[in-house]
């Protein structure tokens, strides 16, 4: 095996890594929200930027190796690459396909996660609507200082 293609291997190899690190972060988020208990998710945040570095970053080497060896660094043009310079041998196609996959996973998992919080954020922000508005607060200040509305309008009279 070539340095070049050592290279390469080691590249998709390191972002398969990354991507299940990613994958199972997700995994662990997503029980969270499952079992309701949403006051946790803020542990993973830290992890969550971290991983997010790293596969920027680990994309970023795999787009540069392509475009120093003369490829277009799209699925394309890294599937033709593959399909063209190692037509028996394999493994760099396969970890490419691994990567595909496990991206398409961790999507998966990282939109469910988003509709659940999603779903969460809007069942509370109904809760302290109805607490604001029986209390006949009319705000309520946010983490950022600024002032929050929850009473609704209603409407008296259309003329």
């Amino acid at each position: 095996m070539s340095n070049d293609r050592h290279d390469l291997h080691s590249i998709l190899s390191a972002e398969n890594a990354a991507l299940r690190a990613c994958i199972d972060v997700l995994g662990k988020e997503q029980q969270l929200l499952l079992k309701g208990e949403t006051d946790q998710l803020g542990l993973f945040s830290e992890t969550k930027a971290q991983w997010v570095l790293s596969l920027t970053r680990l994309g970023e080497q795999r787009q540069q190796w392509l475009i120093d060896h003369g490829v277009e660094p799209t699925r394309t043009g890294i599937e033709s690459f593959l399909n063209e310079r190692y037509p028996d041998d394999r493994p760099e196609a396969e970890e490419w396909l691994k990567l595909l996959t496990l991206a398409t996973t961790a999507n998966q998992l990282n939109i469910s996660n988003g509709i659940m919080i999603a779903a969460r954020l809007k069942s509370t922000q109904r809760a302290l609507q109805a607490l604001f508005s029986s209390a006949r607060l009319p705000a309520a200040y946010a983490s950022d200082g600024s002032t929050v509305g929850y009473r609704t309008a209603h409407q008296i009279a259309v003329a």
